[in-house]
């Protein structure tokens, strides 16, 4: 029959997902989820899915007077206190970065480039990529960001974090 169905993919040693899956007449649904490894200590990590469009969106972390994470910089030059763990350029990721240490007072800022359309603050792509970021601690999913649908832009402003507080700031913007 028709219907909804709660799903939850888990294995041993990572953290567990728990999804909707629509069950539909007529309707193959296809699914996609991400397990993580459960970390041990204040880690904290941040993982990006999308769907088949864009071919390339790039994750961001920038610490407030420090570092800047992404593929172009894959790790902090203060004792490895930073990682990005995974870049993937061909659609759905995940791109994961993953904080080992961090500076309690500072500001870090999480942000998404749609690297496709880097040079297009008109393009719709973005906001019609179905990205998905999941914020973790621990064994302990924090927070998840869907990408707001509707709007313009090649820049994802997703949060920022300052010791244990995690401030949302969902928006889309032209990143020039």
């Amino acid at each position: 029959a028709d219907d909804d169905y709660e799903m939850t993919a888990s294995k041993q040693g990572y953290i567990g997902e728990t999804f909707t899956i629509e069950v539909r007449a007529g309707f193959i649904p296809q699914y996609r989820f991400c397990l993580t490894k459960s970390m041990i200590g204040d880690y904290i990590r941040i993982v990006l899915t999308w769907g088949d469009r864009p071919n390339d969106l790039d994750l961001h972390l920038e610490k407030d007077g420090g570092y800047h994470i992404s593929y172009r910089n894959m790790h902090s030059a203060e004792d490895g206190a930073v990682m990005f763990d995974r870049d993937d350029t061909d659609r759905y990721g995940p791109e994961t970065i993953t904080m080992n240490k961090r500076d309690t007072n500072k500001l870090y800022t999480v942000y998404i480039i749609d690297y496709t359309n880097r040079s297009s603050g008109s393009s719709n792509v973005l906001s019609r990529s179905n990205a998905v970021v999941r914020v973790y601690n621990r064994d302990t999913l924090l927070k998840t960001y869907y990408v707001p649908t509707d709007t313009t832009g090649n820049r994802w402003n997703i949060c920022t974090i300052v010791g244990d507080e995690i401030t949302d700031n969902s928006t889309v913007v032209t990143n020039f």
